[in-house]
């Protein structure tokens, strides 16, 4: 045993390391050759190896049956029928649109005159007048009048 060994030997019993006291420390008893411990460990195992492979000491597992029980087959039932009723809608007839004024015709109308040379010729003193000597509204517009479709429409804004 070398010297170190033989200190820390006699520091364990003593129970001072390095100035320290150590609390009181039980030792187990380990075989002291290695080959004894070898021989300790390989008879552990075999104890041990035996002890569970050995039929007696553990409970066998039940046998396995090696035929499985079928399941009944299921039927599955069938939905009805549904029968959809057929149907036609209603022919209906689509409703009839507002009615379109009548194209005025081409050539009639009034010029309603406010202001300007014709106002002092043709309306006789009044603020306005309306008057049928001009063909279409650009003539009516070219005197910087109004033009109107019909006599009752310029007498109303005129």
């Amino acid at each position: 045993m070398s010297n170190s060994a033989k200190n820390w030997t006699r520091a364990k019993a003593t129970g001072i390391v390095s100035g320290v006291k150590m609390a009181s420390v039980q030792t187990s008893r380990e075989p002291k050759s290695p080959m004894m411990r070898g021989c300790v460990a390989v008879l552990g195992f075999l104890i041990v190896g035996l002890g569970i492979t050995s039929p007696g000491c553990l409970p066998t597992l039940p046998a396995i049956p090696t035929i499985a029980p079928v399941a009944p087959e299921l039927q599955i039932p069938q939905a009805p029928e549904l029968k959809i009723p057929e149907f036609t809608p209603p022919t209906v007839e689509p409703p009839e649109g507002p009615e379109l004024p009548a194209k005025p015709p081409e050539g009639e109308g009034n010029c309603c005159i406010r202001k300007g040379n014709l106002l002092k010729k043709e309306c006789q003193g009044a603020m306005s007048c309306c008057i049928d000597k001009f063909e279409d509204a650009g003539e009516c517009e070219e005197v910087e009048g109004l033009w109107f479709f019909s006599k009752e429409g310029c007498a109303g804004a005129c």
